[in-house]
């Protein structure tokens, strides 16, 4: 009756299993971190980059989809998240560097993404801008 595990084996960190009971062999009890380890945890900035960044794609594209009013709201949207990617990601850097976080590689990917899709939205804008300053010209050619 009762159970054949002692307390102590109870509260420890790594259970005690018999032999015949192991299907995924020491793989699990091996991914679980040692009394008194602590496991670098991941830097909240470079996450929030990550984060910026995908939305700021995803702005970027739900922006050039052909419905009314979308690019209004769509990049200046972009710009701003952008803008929290690529500033977040530096910050995150930084911190990453000098306290020993992981995390740096989503931090790069949300400076990237970020970066990338600013430099995108300022390029739709431009020549959005520099096609609009045609346009009279243009309808004037189609009226003849």
């Amino acid at each position: 009756m009762g159970c054949k595990r002692s307390e102590v084996q109870i509260l420890s960190p790594r259970p005690v299993v018999p032999e015949g009971d192991k299907p995924f062999g020491d793989f699990f009890i091996a991914m679980m971190p040692d009394e008194g380890s602590t496991a670098p945890s991941t830097n909240r900035s470079a996450a929030v980059s990550f984060a910026a960044g995908v939305l700021t794609l995803v702005a970027i594209c739900i922006a050039v989809i052909p419905f009314p009013f979308t690019g209004y709201v769509c990049f200046p949207a972009a710009a701003v998240l952008g803008a929290v990617a690529i500033v977040g990601g530096l910050i995150s850097l930084h911190q990453i560097r000098s306290s020993g976080e992981k995390g740096s590689r989503l931090a790069v990917a949300g400076l990237g993404l970020g970066g990338g899709a600013l430099l995108a939205a300022l390029c739709i804008v431009v020549l959005a801008l520099t096609l609009w300053s045609r346009l009279p010209a243009a309808l004037h050619l189609l009226e003849q």
